[in-house]
């Protein structure tokens, strides 16, 4: 329970140190998650900035865990300094009670949602469909990748290049959590799928209660700061679980189930927060200023540092805000302007157009996001919102507007052919394209809510007893995500008694394995080749061991990896595929003299000199090969044994 402990006070202290450093920067009479929205965005722009650069040219790890320790030194003292010079850096009663009053709905939706998550044992114990094996494994191993450095593939140990693995060197995520998993000695699993879930969580509710904010003073001379948190509540709604959302036609958008089991990929932070994070500051300004396009170039480099899924959303948010502002705040002048820019996008469109008709690059991408835009077509959820979104046009407030209008137009600069070909050249592929189709849903949603809690509190409630009415919303959104779990993951106890079976938030025989492995490397200082099942079976449900083999052991080559995430291009290990890897299955099921001679011919053309087998009768064939047994796992609870046998070249 130490590892608990230690990330706990390193979650309040992180939280705390993004809420001084906005503090600092920010008026007094701004809210609570406005300062931390601002410090958090301040604090990745300074990481990335460094970050990235010392990814592009391959400097060691420790130079970046350096400049991050001074970083966040810096920042503390300017921070302190800053506000004692305002008279500012105070702690009384009043200020603490307030500060809780205020954003204590916050913290337990962040806190609902982890715990929640903990539920979807299938989806964890599975590696979220294995692209754990990449995040997670690049935090665990970017400490210890002395051989090829920031290119090396988190998930097998072999070589990249440049070329190849340019655009995830521009994600300073990991990296970053790559620092304080290694500093603070925790297990890189825990630390990401309960702490840096509920930091990303909370990172959304602040978001949201912003966003919200903002409409609401423009409509109401209603400014309850308590009030606001509530509204926060259609955080809840995006909770329930991924498949009753799905299957039940309710909401269908790419990586729906990232929501629920992996909200720490710095790719959520952009599927669900890029919108917000691009808007929130600046949706309030009657004028667009050189320093509000130099912020915005700031946050677009902090949601690039997240994932490089951010750049078409970039596009299509400052484009769409530029352009809105124009037609409703600006003169004749900027109207046509905005027209030309317009016309200048719908120009190009036409121009990749025309390239499409010779190699067709982005017909593919387009179709992909029509088919998820179509699905969602039916949804009563989304006619609904479009009905409020019409009504909200009854308002007449300027700010709501050009809200509205940023949302059109974002929208057709992703449908409308071909000024979508701007956007969908940026995709690059379906998925990213879809990703970002997934934020507009995200935010329109959430739109539209604060949109119907406005109309209902003024023609239903008369501004009475909104905290109340929210509440008893929040309280169905919680049943709601709490039935939608156990029909989609079962007996919601059975799966928490397997996390308490298995702390690390991740099969306790895994560890362990980890561990061993970890072992016989301190015994040599050497990389173990280790070869291991893809999967196994662990407290009945499906582990995929291979591809998170690094995220427990960084000073191993995961081989068995190479069928999720490709093959060795350059090194030593070029060839291996999973092909060429059958002769070890064919080993464990039918032990014989054909398969012994195969699967030896196999260990010594690719040197491999560790092997992780699941019973102990395969000991005296091993042994014949000039292995010996090592150490072992037995964890009669999930079901699963390990044996580890090993030799030396």
């Amino acid at each position: 329970m130490l590892q608990y402990l230690i990330c706990t006070v390193f979650v309040v202290l992180y939280i705390l140190f993004m809420y001084l450093v906005g503090s600092s920067l920010c008026e007094n009479e701004k809210s609570y998650p406005y300062k931390f929205i601002v410090g958090y965005l301040v604090f990745s722009f300074a990481v990335a900035i460094v970050g990235i650069p010392i990814q592009l040219l391959n400097l060691p790890w420790i130079v970046f865990a350096g400049y991050l320790m001074v970083l966040i030194i810096t920042l503390v003292v300017f921070a302190i300094v800053r506000l004692r010079k305002r008279g500012s850096l105070s702690f009384s009663k009043d200020g603490i009670i307030t500060f809780v009053r205020n954003q204590w709905v916050l913290v337990l939706f962040a806190f609902f949602l982890s715990i929640l998550a903990l539920s979807f044992i299938n989806w964890l114990w599975m590696n979220n469909s294995m692209d754990d094996g990449f995040y997670l494994g690049k935090i665990a191993s970017a400490p210890y990748n002395s051989t090829f450095g920031f290119l090396t593939s988190p998930s097998t140990g072999f070589g990249e290049t440049l070329s190849d693995y340019f655009t995830y060197l521009l994600n300073t995520l990991e990296l970053e959590y790559s620092v304080y998993c290694y500093f603070l000695g925790v297990s890189t699993t825990l630390f990401t799928r309960l702490f840096m879930a509920f930091f990303n969580y909370f990172l959304l509710a602040c978001c949201l209660y912003v966003f919200a904010k903002n409409i609401w003073i423009k409509l109401t001379e209603n400014k309850d700061e308590s009030v606001f948190q509530w509204m926060t509540c259609i955080i809840l709604f995006f909770g329930f679980s991924f498949q009753s959302l799905a299957s039940n036609g309710i909401l269908q958008i790419q990586d729906l189930w990232q929501f629920n089991s992996a909200m720490y990929y710095g790719s959520n932070v952009v599927r669900t927060c890029g919108i917000f994070l691009l808007l929130i500051l600046f949706m309030n300004d009657a004028k667009i200023t050189w320093k509000t396009v130099l912020y915005v170039i700031g946050i677009c480099i902090v949601l690039v540092s997240k994932s490089t899924i951010a750049i078409p959303l970039c596009f299509i948010v400052a484009v769409s805000f530029l352009i809105s502002h124009w037609f409703v705040f600006g003169d004749k002048k900027l109207r046509i302007l905005g027209g030309l820019v317009l016309m200048g996008i719908l120009g190009v469109g036409f121009g990749i157009t025309i390239v499409d008709a010779l190699y067709k690059p982005t017909i593919v991408i387009q179709e992909t996001v029509y088919e998820h835009f179509l699905l969602n077509t039916s949804s009563l959820l989304f006619i609904g919102s479009l009905i409020i979104f019409a009504a909200s046009f009854t308002l007449k407030n300027k700010y709501i507007y050009r809200l509205n209008l940023v949302f059109i137009l974002m929208f057709a600069l992703m449908f409308i052919d071909p000024l979508n070909n701007v956007f969908e050249t940026l995709s690059m592929f379906g998925f990213v394209a879809s990703r970002n189709f997934a934020d507009f849903m995200y935010s329109f949603i959430a739109l539209n809510f604060v949109y119907l809690f406005y109309f209902v509190s003024k023609y239903l409630l008369r501004f009475r007893l909104q905290k109340t009415a929210l509440a008893c919303v929040s309280i169905g959104l919680m049943i709601g995500c709490l039935f939608t779990s156990v029909v989609d993951n079962g007996d919601l106890i059975s799966n928490y008694k397997i996390i308490y079976n298995n702390k690390m938030i991740a099969p306790q025989s895994t560890i362990e394995l980890g561990k061993i492995l970890e072992s016989r490397y301190e015994e040599r200082k050497v990389q173990n080749v280790v070869i291991t099942p893809e999967g196994v079976m662990a407290n009945n449900n499906t582990h995929s061991l291979s591809i998170i083999l690094r995220t427990v052991s960084p000073h191993s080559y995961s081989i068995s990896a190479v069928g999720r995430f490709g093959e060795d291009k350059n090194g030593k290990y070029k060839g291996l595929t999973t092909e060429v890897q059958s002769a070890y299955y064919a080993y464990l099921i039918e032990p014989n003299d054909e398969t012994i001679s195969k699967f030896y011919s196999f260990l010594e053309t690719y040197e491999i000199d560790t092997i992780v087998v699941q019973s102990k009768t395969y000991d005296n064939s091993l042994q014949t090969m000039g292995f010996t047994y090592y150490d072992g796992i037995e964890d009669p609870k999930a079901g699963v044994n390990y044996y580890v046998y090993a030799r030396d070249w």
